[in-house]
């Protein structure tokens, strides 16, 4: 949030460690922040100009989810306890 919008930021607090959804919410966590490292696509876009890059984002956007939702499966015995 911006300071100019007239709304408190969010106020962050410990989450309390018995809790079976700190673990979880741990994991998740751990694993999103590796989802960059374990990514690959098997498009290779080159020789577009970059003004025709918006012609692409249906294709692009497709693919980083079908990636993502393959990577957190593989990641799975991270963040799911």
């Amino acid at each position: 949030m911006t300071e100019y919008d007239g709304k408190e930021p969010p106020e962050h607090y410990d989450l309390p460690e018995e809790d079976d959804r700190t673990e979880l919410r741990n994991g998740v966590v751990r694993a999103l922040y590796a989802l960059p490292m374990h990514f690959t696509s098997p498009i290779n876009v080159e020789g577009i100009e970059v003004n025709d890059l918006f012609s692409i984002n249906t294709l692009l956007g497709g693919t980083i989810e079908a990636q993502t939702v393959m990577l957190l499966n593989s990641l799975r015995s991270i963040w799911d306890p």
